[in-house]
């Protein structure tokens, strides 16, 4: 298993996704593939990364009904665990209720579990993370957030039908350059001149990389790369279509290797490794759960930074600011077995 780190960007478009099925219908909003190039842009690069015809490239997708995910406990000195509690559930039930063709949800459920001490990735607790001292050296300033993606590439078998699977996620919040704050009237309260954002959009966005989508070509979508008043109101149509593509009615997913499948019709929202508790344990040599066999797990994991607006991360810019990106690549990919995936979200405008 190999590790890369992407930034959260745009990939794989739903003609290329649904082209697996021989459509060729174009849709705006995009999924993730394994192979999606640093500052892929899918509005300046004319749509969403379909691979290169060299590595094998795979949806990313998530093969369970409920996702599991935990607020840091400690939370912000700016967002109490109780807002944030608030407005993650909010977050995510803005993409789980969405109506789908035939007025059916689409067939996915984020569980929010006890909260966790862990702010140290790979949490392996699907965790939401405040950086109030600090945004890592290797982000970058303009990032409003990051969200990690684990997935699973099995580099000994291009076939394995469990190729782009899902594993996990982790979102950070950059509260070190910005304020994201629960109450955007409120902002920036204290006087400091640090520039405040509602955290709900922030979250919302970040939420649709978490469950595996990409930045849109739908400039007024929530999924669009930049920040702008507007994503505050929500989901678009193009948002919508874009979670109903990635979780379909009836529990079917689309995967690379063997089309629509069903997910497991269970609710367990426990996270995958979830045992391994330690903060920071790289995901070389584990296998799936439930696996043990040699080529589920592969060594030398090594990390690739990609990030989906030409730069690094997710930016925003409020309509009076110059215009930055809401992420590089609001997230990362992690394969090969394990590849470990962060997706980052700026500035949006």
């Amino acid at each position: 298993m190999a590790s890369s780190r992407l930034h959260a960007g745009a990939v794989a478009t739903v003609a290329g996704i649904l082209g697996v099925l021989g459509s060729s219908t174009a849709h705006a909003y995009c999924r993730y593939l394994t192979t999606t190039p640093a500052a892929w842009n899918p509005v300046s690069q004319g749509g969403c990364f379909e691979g290169d015809g060299i590595e094998p490239a795979y949806i990313l997708f998530w093969n369970q009904i409920c996702v599991g995910y935990s607020i840091q406990q400690d939370a912000s000195r700016y967002v109490t665990l109780s807002d944030a509690t608030a407005l993650a559930g909010e977050a995510f039930l803005a993409w789980t209720s969405a109506t789908c063709s035939g007025q059916a949800p689409p067939s996915v459920q984020a569980i929010n579990n006890a909260p966790v001490a862990c702010n140290i990735l790979p949490t392996h607790q699907n965790a939401i993370i405040f950086r109030d001292d600090g945004w890592p050296a290797e982000y970058d300033s303009s990032w409003l957030a990051l969200t990690s993606l684990t997935f699973y590439i099995n580099t000994n078998d291009p076939n394995d039908p469990k190729n782009g699977q899902i594993l996990g996620a982790d979102m950070e919040i950059n509260e070190s350059d910005y304020r994201l704050v629960a109450n955007p009237d409120a902002a920036d309260a204290s006087g400091t001149g640090i520039e405040s954002f509602p955290l709900l959009p922030v979250l919302m966005h970040e939420a649709g990389h978490f469950l595996g989508l990409a930045h849109s070509a739908d400039t007024s979508a929530l999924m669009y790369a930049l920040y702008h008043p507007s994503s505050a109101a929500g989901l678009t149509e193009d948002d919508r279509e874009g979670i109903c593509s990635m979780a379909l009615p009836g529990g079917l997913r689309l995967t690379s290797n063997s089309g629509l499948v069903d997910a497991n019709t269970t609710c367990d929202p426990t996270p995958f490794h979830s045992s391994q508790s330690q903060c920071g344990v790289q995901d070389t040599e584990l296998a799936l759960p439930s696996e043990s066999d040699a080529s589920s797990s592969v060594s030398g994991a090594s990390s690739t930074v990609i990030t989906s607006d030409g730069g690094s991360g997710c930016s925003v810019a409020s309509s009076m600011a110059p215009r930055r990106s809401l992420c590089e690549f609001c997230g990362c990919l992690v394969g090969v077995a394990m590849w470990r995936v962060r997706r980052r979200k700026g500035r949006r405008g």
